[in-house]
């Protein structure tokens, strides 16, 4: 879109809220193009997804008050306040990231934070892109493997995909159960079953030593919610839910792709042309691995376990720092605000 076309946009009554919220119309610093629009896979049907910050006035700033987030459904826009949106940077969401790799045609406007945030993106990247695009990841397996079968050699792959989804799970545990997690294991697989040896089954090894029961608890409550996903499975509406499930499938490939490229040092490139894998994201996302009757089809989990090898040796690999450099951040936070201060 073009600058005018950005105008133009912005102006229609469905973008009123912007000017006649008091949090947002003159305090909007930045705003930038989300979704479809920014990775470069939009089609004409596509929605213009809108995301943003704004900064807050000098009154919030003194006492310490901060919106948080605005999300006007409608238009699918979300306006973060700018402390919220450099927290969510240094966290290495994979939403909010993706500000700092846009072609330059994706920023509608870009202020003098947006400026000092886009100048400081080193101080951002860190190995916790690791964590954060891992786990968004494995949030939209989860929603694919939904869409496996049962039975059969079908149920050969749909154990060992739900043994990985437990095994990324686990993953997390050191950092949710940090007092805990030294005293048990966990590990998922798919092997034949101890009771009928003519059957592959999901299985669990858990070993431990005078672990809390609540933790515990917790832990088996964490990984039974991802198994319940699973057997919620059944066949209606598969080729009603195809399109939404193949967006997922695309946003999986796309996630591991954008998470190995930071991790190898490359920065962030958000708009996929640019990163040279777009067509075969619009592939995913067009239903080319898509059976016929609306499930998915294995040739696309032999690029899922390609790609999350990949993303797991760049994780094991990168030489990103391991932790954001907070000093240079503070001081972006600190400019910024003071500089809102004074003008008051």
């Amino acid at each position: 879109m073009t600058t005018n076309e950005y105008d133009s946009l912005l102006s229609s009554p469905d973008y009123e809220f912007i000017d006649t919220n008091p949090k947002l119309g003159p305090h909007i610093d930045s705003l930038f193009l989300g979704g479809s629009k920014a990775y470069g896979l939009d089609t004409p049907e596509s929605d213009t997804d809108i995301r943003g910050f704004a900064t807050r006035t000098a009154e919030d700033i003194l006492i310490g008050r901060d919106f948080g987030t605005v999300v006007e459904n409608n238009t699918d826009t979300t306006i973060y306040s700018f402390d919220k949106f450099v927290h969510l940077l240094v966290d290495a969401n994979p939403n909010i990231i993706e500000f700092l790799g846009l072609k330059d045609d994706a920023y509608i406007r870009v202020g003098q934070a947006g400026r000092l945030l886009l100048d400081n993106a080193d101080a951002f990247i860190t190995k916790r892109v690791g964590a954060t695009f891992g786990g968004y990841a494995l949030a939209q397996l989860n929603r694919i493997e939904n869409a496996m079968t049962r039975g059969g050699e079908e149920n050969d792959t749909r154990c060992k995909h739900m043994a990985r989804s437990l095994n990324h799970a686990v993953m997390s545990f050191p950092k949710k159960f940090e007092k805990t997690f030294d005293k048990v294991s966990f590990n998922a697989s798919a092997d034949f079953d101890p009771v009928d040896a003519t059957e592959i089954s999901l299985l669990m090894d858990v070993h431990g030593d005078k672990v809390p029961i609540k933790e515990f608890a917790a832990m088996s409550a964490e990984l039974s919610q991802i198994v319940r996903e699973y057997d919620k499975l059944t066949n209606r509406n598969k080729k009603r839910d195809a399109k939404h499930l193949a967006k997922h499938m695309s946003h999986l490939i796309r996630l591991y792709h954008m998470g190995t490229e930071i991790l190898n040092g490359e920065g962030v490139i958000t708009n996929r042309e640019v990163a040279g894998d777009a067509e075969l994201l619009r592939n995913i996302k067009t239903g080319k691995y898509m059976n016929d009757d609306g499930t998915v089809d294995k040739s696309f989990f032999e690029i899922v376990e390609e790609e999350s090898a990949s993303f797991d040796e760049a994780k094991k690999a990168t030489r990103l720092p391991d932790k954001a450099d907070i000093a240079r951040i503070n001081d972006i936070i600190v400019n910024v605000n003071a500089t809102i201060i004074r003008w008051k």
